[in-house]
């Protein structure tokens, strides 16, 4: 990070984890004192290969060129609305990610190209709708009590069992399909159980499991 001592913020330059999700703090805490984490600078996660789903706070207000550039891991990202400033390529060549913003619309100041790679996007995506459930993310529709498994965040597991259903806030949510990509590269996966309320297996769901056998 790159401290403001003016203003106690704090811009994220670069990511040197190796973590496959990530859920970037809203403040960080130097020396005593609490510094609020306002922006995501250029490269700041350049060819981070591991990472596979990122949550960024809603005291993030920008965005800079090439932030995630060349993350080929990358399926979901989280954007608040808070975020009014998106420069250009800031998903460049990220092939199979799908971005979920709480916007409802795309902010007037993000640039023309700040999807260039044209990826999935969807608004109106708030913190009731994105869950994550026994490290899987679930995208919820809150009006059909329905869960679509998005992808798995459990990389190391050999064995997985696909709930039929997920419980949220109280409420239960059927889990009827599984997106694409949303087991991909899991290298170490043999063995999946697939409730039977799954009706739709998207394409690629299971791409690059090597070791998967039944």
């Amino acid at each position: 990070f790159i401290l403001n001592c003016d203003t106690f913020t704090a811009s994220l330059v670069r990511y040197i984890g190796t973590d496959a999700y990530i859920e970037i703090p809203s403040t960080i805490k130097i020396n005593n004192n609490d510094y609020t984490v306002t922006s995501i600078f250029s490269n700041a996660f350049n060819n981070c290969n591991t990472i596979r789903s990122i949550i960024l706070p809603n005291t993030i207000s920008e965005i800079k060129t090439n932030a995630f550039f060349g993350c080929k891991n990358l399926l979901s990202v989280k954007i608040p609305k808070s975020v009014k400033y998106m420069e250009r390529h800031a998903f460049f060549k990220n092939d199979n990610v799908k971005i979920y913003c709480e916007a409802e619309t795309q902010h007037i100041y993000w640039d023309a190209l700040w999807n260039e790679s044209e990826a999935v996007v969807f608004w109106g995506i708030n913190e009731e709708k994105l869950v994550v459930v026994d490290k899987i993310e679930y995208l919820l529709d809150l009006e059909t009590s329905t869960a679509i498994l998005n992808q798995s965040l459990d990389y190391n597991s050999e064995t997985i069992e696909i709930p039929s259903a997920i419980t949220h806030n109280n409420v239960d949510y059927k889990v009827v399909s599984i997106e694409e990509n949303a087991f991909a590269n899991s290298q170490n996966l043999i063995n999946v159980k697939i409730s039977n309320t799954i009706t739709i297996i998207k394409g690629g769901a299971f791409k690059n499991c090597v070791e998967l056998r039944n």
